[in-house]
């Protein structure tokens, strides 16, 4: 198989696939406390959820490259870790959205959660 340049990729469908995931993801875990806000969801967002997705500007084997280095790193880089006193981590990152750099300070367990989430399940 070889590879087929695209120039569009339609995120109709990604928007579409997300809600579905996510709402059904939450409604597995909350319930059937959950069905009543999920229909409103889905009647409040009838174009799907938004899914930041940046054009792709380059060649398949620079994005294998990209995505390769990042395997072996990492969620989070030493450097942006402020400060830890032993109940708490303070760490920073720059919000995708507006560009700007966010502080946070978390309780150590909250912190660990959040590193877990990129573990894959076979792990």
């Amino acid at each position: 198989t070889s590879w087929r340049p695209n120039k569009h990729f339609d995120f109709r469908f990604l928007r579409f696939a997300f809600r579905k995931v996510l709402l059904e993801k939450l409604a597995h875990k909350l319930g059937s406390s959950f069905l009543k806000l999920k229909n409103q969801i889905y009647k409040d967002h009838p174009d799907g959820f938004y899914v930041r997705a940046k054009p792709n500007l380059c060649s398949p084997d620079i994005t294998i490259k990209y995505i390769s280095r990042y395997l072996g790193r990492p969620v989070i880089a030493a450097s942006r870790i402020d400060s830890y006193d032993g109940d708490s981590v303070t760490f920073h990152y720059t919000r995708h959205e507006d560009h700007k750099t966010v502080t946070e300070c978390l309780p150590v367990i909250d912190f660990i959660k959040r590193l877990i989430i990129h573990i894959p399940d076979k792990h």
